[in-house]
């Protein structure tokens, strides 16, 4: 039982660099494009919705907004624009992987 702790532990720490090494290629894109795709939900009130003007909004969109604020300054850009992008909760990490999100 406790080999296959280790194992388990070696397993999750070695792919911790993979995870990290994926987002450069992201980051490349973004900078490259000058915009960044935001991945949201439609109606998955208060975390991500459509307000009263069809704008996204919510506790999420707010987070993504932020993080695309900082994703800008450290890329020094000086412009961003942002691209909204419908997901489902079935679509979204799909969206992810292939690349037509950057964030959800």
């Amino acid at each position: 039982m406790k080999k296959i702790g280790i194992a388990l532990i070696l397993a999750a720490v070695s792919a911790v660099p993979a995870a990290g090494q994926e987002a450069r290629p992201t980051l490349d894109k973004i900078k490259t494009s000058g915009a960044i795709s935001i991945g949201f939900r439609e109606a998955s009130i208060p975390f991500s919705f459509l307000d009263k003007d069809k704008k996204p909004a919510g506790y999420s969109i707010d987070l993504c907004l932020r993080a695309s604020t900082a994703i800008q300054r450290r890329l020094g850009l000086k412009e961003l624009n942002v691209k909204w992008v419908p997901v489902t909760p079935s679509s979204r990490i799909p969206e992810l992987i292939r690349g037509t999100i950057d964030i959800e």
